[in-house]
């Protein structure tokens, strides 16, 4: 019945947040990160919660599997591309909401950025990212953000934040729906990544 449905669903997310932010944790203490670890912390860590909400929705207005599985989807690759976009904002954003510029940075928190320089970047570019005896924060943020200006770090996560967002708009196209709701599920989706740089 729907109540088992939504509790499975709920109680499955709420062990999967908790795998992710020990993942970003752990993360913390380690250099290199690969792109496919990074989608899957921040799938567990951010984009369940999207998924997740939208999966009860359907399940309460008692949608089919295959509609409930492309709504979760839906979310899931939304919430992707959504924490990507904050993690750029994190250091291009003009508005950071009184956060100072580079906060991630100096936290030393593996965001798409980072995880894109350590691949891309030379040895030279791995120490800069690694090191942490800079004088001053000011001067970490700012050479972290050279490295990224150098390797066309922000080109290459928008070209990953696009990927994610149109699978996010491939799964609306398979949901039974009017256009009509098809079209507020795209406006929703262009509501969320459209935050501005």
């Amino acid at each position: 019945d729907n109540l088992n449905e939504i509790m499975y669903v709920f109680n499955k997310t709420s062990l999967e947040v908790c795998e992710g932010q020990a993942l970003d944790m752990q993360f913390e203490d380690r250099q290199e990160i690969s792109i496919d670890e990074y989608i899957k912390m921040i799938s567990l860590k951010t984009a369940v919660l999207l998924a997740c909400s939208l999966k009860i929705g359907s399940i309460l207005s008692s949608a089919n599997n295959v509609d409930k599985q492309a709504i979760y989807n839906f979310g899931l690759y939304l919430g992707i591309a959504f924490q990507m976009k904050d993690d750029v904002l994190d250091v291009y954003g003009k508005d950071n909401f009184g956060k100072r510029i580079g906060g991630d940075i100096l936290e030393n928190k593996k965001t798409i950025l980072y995880v894109l320089a350590y691949k891309y970047g030379d040895n030279n570019h791995k120490k800069i990212l690694s090191d942490s005896s800079f004088k001053d924060d000011d001067e970490r943020v700012s050479e972290v953000i050279n490295i990224y200006k150098e390797l066309e770090i922000l080109h290459k996560s928008d070209n990953l934040i696009d990927k994610y967002y149109n699978l996010a708009h491939s799964e609306i196209d398979k949901l039974s729906l009017s256009k009509d709701k098809k079209d507020k599920l795209y406006q929703f989706a262009e509501h969320i990544i459209s935050r501005k740089i």
